[in-house]
């Protein structure tokens, strides 16, 4: 019985710290960066260029 309480007692730490550490590593700027970028028609299909050349 001792081992299961200091396995959940590891546990609850853990998943305390892993939040803690979540909320103060936000920032304001990590939702300006990343995502998708509109792609041109000349960008599409290198291959198509070639092609047509």
């Amino acid at each position: 019985m001792n081992f299961i309480r200091r396995v959940l007692m590891v546990l609850g730490i853990a998943g305390a710290a892993g939040a803690i550490l979540r909320v103060k590593g936000r920032s304001e700027q990590s939702t300006k960066r990343g995502g998708w970028r509109p792609l041109n028609p000349s960008e599409a299909d290198p291959q198509d260029q070639q092609q047509s050349k």
